[in-house]
């Protein structure tokens, strides 16, 4: 467990309430159901004849006995030793997003990538370009292309009026600019004058199959991906009636901490975050997981009621 723990960072060790209390009910129903029976209490005045083995508790005892105490130890030190070095063991290489990429021209050293980072695969050093000045430093090994460093760094904004697609870091794959700019001629091809906005992540429920004539949809690989000002610049400029988050289920995001980490810069909890109420108060989150169709449709329906009533 140690080696597992120190390999990886931020790790969860301590199981959800509901898989404890679940675990308790089923191994109380198994001690009612198959009681555990002890031998009656040693007798010294009587010579000790068969011993019941219990299989559960003592099950290589038996297994001494066919085999002999070298093999039986043999094999459980192997077993042992597969275990503990199975972490470490070099598995054919996936298919994978390319890591994401500092630009030390844009990169002002604020160290919020860094923080944000699950998988402490960014470190801050001496920049490159400037004296005196950090700089964020990508570690490709540790990087997973979660993406979530991008919507932590405060040049990643639509406000910039100039150099709007130079980022201090960014994904290779995953051009924010070019979404952006596809989302928004998607909203002005609706047919609704206020649309709703739907932002899902690769891991969760495919928000893609709710696009129709007045939702328009824009799935991430991690939700904390999102910059919190396009949210503001879309709501500003796009006349957006609701913005719906939904992704990983609450405490079991496949990046960790990606939608704990945007919940935050939305409450205004963690740099960067929305800057205007006005937009907050268009923002509703939806932590549901996979296959939770109905929960995300039943949102929508509720957007657009409150869009009816509103006007």
């Amino acid at each position: 467990m140690f080696i597992h723990i120190k390999r990886i960072n931020q790790a969860r060790v301590t199981p959800s309430a509901p898989l404890c209390l679940f675990t308790f009910i089923a191994l109380l129903a198994l001690s009612v159901l198959a009681p555990v029976s002890s031998s009656s209490p040693a007798n010294f005045d009587k010579p000790l004849h068969d011993v019941e083995i219990d299989w559960f508790y003592m099950n290589t005892f038996p297994l001494v006995d066919l085999w002999g105490p070298v093999s039986v130890w043999t094999l459980l030190i192997f077993i042992t030793v597969s275990l503990t070095l199975l972490p470490f063991i070099p598995w054919p290489a996936r298919n994978r997003l390319a890591t994401a990429v500092v630009d030390p021209e844009y990169c002002n050293g604020c160290g919020w990538c860094a923080t944000d980072c699950p998988f402490e695969a960014i470190q801050m050093g001496q920049h490159e370009m400037r004296k005196n000045r950090r700089q964020a430093f990508v570690t490709t090994d540790a990087c997973v292309s979660c993406g979530i460093c991008v919507g932590s760094c405060p040049s990643v904004t639509p406000f910039k009026s100039v150099h709007k697609s130079d980022t201090g870091i960014a994904m290779p794959d995953s051009d924010t600019t070019a979404i952006l700019t596809n989302i928004r001629k998607r909203v002005v091809s609706t047919k609704s004058e206020k649309p709703i906005l739907l932002f899902g992540c690769a891991h969760g429920t495919d928000v893609s199959r709710f696009e129709n004539q007045d939702v328009v949809t824009q799935q991430f690989e991690c939700l904390g991906q999102l910059p919190p000002s396009y949210i503001d610049f879309l709501c500003r400029k796009e006349n957006i009636s609701k913005v719906l988050l939904t992704g990983c289920a609450t405490g079991n995001c496949y990046q960790r901490l990606g939608n704990e980490i945007e919940a935050e810069r939305i409450a205004r909890n963690r740099y960067p975050h929305l800057r205007y109420l006005d937009a907050r108060k268009k923002v509703e989150q939806l932590w549901v997981g996979a296959g939770r169709e109905d929960n995300i449709q039943r949102k929508i329906e509720e957007a657009r009621c409150d869009r009816k009533l509103a006007s």
